[in-house]
Order: C-alpha cells, then sequence, then structure tokens
C-alpha cells in the first residue's frame, strides 16, 4: 500500500511539475513575441 501512495505522489507530482513547467513556458514564449506582433 505504501509502495502505491508513493508511486501515486510521484505521478501526481511529476505532472504538476510539467504543468508549471509548460506554463512558465508558455508565459515567457507570449511575453518575449507579444511586443513583436504588436
Amino acid at each position: 500500500m505504501a509502495e502505491f501512495l508513493a508511486t501515486v505522489l510521484a505521478k501526481i507530482g511529476a505532472n504538476l511539475i510539467e504543468s508549471l513547467v509548460l506554463r512558465i513556458a508558455q508565459s515567457l514564449f507570449a511575453s518575449s513575441f507579444a511586443p513583436a506582433n504588436a
């Protein structure tokens, strides 16, 4: 049971980190290209 919980927590943590990285990358991408488009 402990191994199962650890696996679930690891997957959730990986998903959270991945979504955070994607969000940061998107915001950096948008902020760096917004002035050029405008």
